[in-house]
């Protein structure tokens, strides 16, 4: 298939039957803005695609045959604003450091492949406009590092179910980022307490923290400030202390089982629950509010198990105590 270089503007390869290499030709294309090639790349990214520095979409996903290394040449892409290199399985090794001068990039989206090694520190120089930055399903290794915190425009973080990650504390350093409305490390080998900086982020809806070694108590300026969080997922930690998070009155999903907490629950008799999971700590005192079982989108109730002195609503969604299901 030929193109006129001087008119290619935009391609798109999507789950289209074209299989094979992508050719290093590909460079003669330097006015092409747009590149999209799912499902049929096999081989290695030539790095040549760094020639295209009129790109501000590189998308290239689901390519299980794609192998190799992701061409510090690409390094180039200055005019790239979106960068989607999702599902390759077979793709490896680590974030060429040359990225750190991508700086007009809003989106980075490397989840779902090999990757290795460490984060770069050169992602702190996309701190003016980077909206989201997710590398979860990956194999770096290391630590999360505290120059994530530069990204101040960020909006969503996501690096969970990195396995390979070296046991560290999440970075007091992501206080800063104050317009930060997702923010997932599951499954990331985190120790250490809950930082208190996280209060600072008041513009939080979704915190993913569950399946760590997260040690301590929640800090009183996360329990009264994060006030529009609407996911809260702790579970399968280290946990202590109560759990005095009646100041958020948005929550929908609340998963905290499998923990150490004890002393008393106090939980919004006004939010939206449509998940509630306590199970597991066998210390917790109070009353779960009856309340919980009109709450018309309810659906998973799970508390009372191994727990003689919390009480638990009967007969409402599915508890532990009353054998109950929806």
């Amino acid at each position: 298939m030929e193109f006129d270089p001087a008119l290619t503007t935009k391609l798109d390869f999507t789950n289209t039957n074209i299989r094979g290499t992508l050719s290093t030709t590909i460079g003669r294309l330097t006015n092409v803005r747009e590149l999209t090639l799912i499902g049929g790349l096999t081989g290695a990214l030539p790095t040549e695609l760094g020639l295209l520095t009129q790109l501000s979409k590189l998308w290239i996903d689901s390519n299980t045959n794609l192998a190799g290394t992701i061409p510090s040449e690409l390094g180039n892409l200055t005019k790239l604003r979106r960068f989607h290199l999702k599902r390759n399985p077979n793709l490896f090794g680590p974030i060429p450091r040359t990225f750190g001068k991508l700086k007009q990039l809003r989106q980075i989206q490397f989840n779902g492949n090999q990757l290795t090694g460490t984060l770069p520190t050169e992602l702190a120089m996309l701190s003016q406009n980077l909206l989201i930055l997710a590398l979860e399903f990956n194999q770096f290794t290391g630590t999360i590092i505290s120059e994530l915190g530069q990204l101040s425009a960020l909006k969503t973080l996501s690096i969970q179910k990195n396995t390979a990650f070296s046991k560290g504390s999440l970075p007091t350093t992501l206080g800063n980022l104050q317009n930060l409305v997702t923010l997932k490390v599951s499954n990331s080998s985190l120790i250490g307490a809950l930082p208190s900086e996280m209060g600072l982020l008041s513009n939080l809806e979704i915190v993913q923290l569950n399946n760590n070694e997260l040690t301590g108590s929640i800090p009183s300026q996360v329990s009264e400030s994060l006030t529009n969080l609407v996911i809260l997922d702790l579970y399968s930690n280290l946990l202590t202390g109560a759990i005095p998070l009646e100041a958020m009155t948005k929550l929908e999903g609340l998963r905290l089982q499998q923990n150490q907490f004890a002393g008393l629950v106090t939980l919004p008799g006004t939010a939206p629950f449509k998940t509630l999971a306590l199970q597991g700590n066998k210390n917790l005192i109070g009353t779960i509010p009856s309340v919980l079982c009109d709450i018309p989108n309810l659906k998973i109730l799970k508390c009372g198990y191994g727990q003689r002195n919390l009480k638990c609503p009967g007969g409402c969604c599915y508890n532990w105590n009353g054998n109950t299901k929806c």
